[in-house]
């Protein structure tokens, strides 16, 4: 995602913190392009939900 100042990026987490996430990383990026048309800057996030997923048991599986 895009994010366009610090501000944005506190509100972010303090949303992501206030919905219960706790293992999380939040990682920001700047982006060149150089192309014939545009010069610009990106600035953008990466979100990464560290969330572990029980295994699953022979007995949920059921063979038909």
């Amino acid at each position: 995602m895009e994010w366009y100042s610090d501000d944005d990026v506190t509100k972010l987490f303090l949303l992501i913190i206030e919905n219960g996430y706790r293992n999380f990383s939040i990682t920001g990026t700047w982006q060149y392009c150089d192309n014939i048309e545009e010069e610009s800057n990106k600035r953008c996030l990466r979100i990464e939900f560290n969330i572990k997923c029980p295994l699953s048991k022979e007995t949920d599986f059921r063979i038909v």
